[in-house]
């Protein structure tokens, strides 16, 4: 299954942008790594937001739908770049060995 069907093909943009800021966030506070999926998933939230804002504005769809649809978009985009993250994370540690 391609979960990445689920996320709309303009809201791709954000997942390495999410992955740039996260790496930013661990690198600026260490200690708060914890949080750094929920910052992202703010963040993201916010973005796929005005992205939708945009895209809802021109075809007069309820707003709610568009608060509905950015809050999944913007945690399946949080997700995606969690994932792929660690993905990379842990698949550098493996082929170093």
């Amino acid at each position: 299954m391609d979960f990445v069907a689920y996320i709309r093909p303009d809201l791709l943009i954000l997942i390495p942008i999410l992955v740039f800021i996260g790496q930013s966030i661990k690198k600026v506070a260490p200690q708060h790594k914890l949080f750094i999926p929920v910052v992202l998933i703010v963040i993201s939230i916010i973005f796929a937001g005005l992205r939708l804002m945009v895209f809802y504005s021109q075809h007069n769809t309820a707003w709610y739908y568009m608060l509905f649809e950015s809050a999944i978009q913007g945690i399946l985009c949080a997700a995606t770049a969690v994932c792929s993250f660690e993905v990379f994370k842990n698949g550098s540690r493996y082929f170093d060995k």
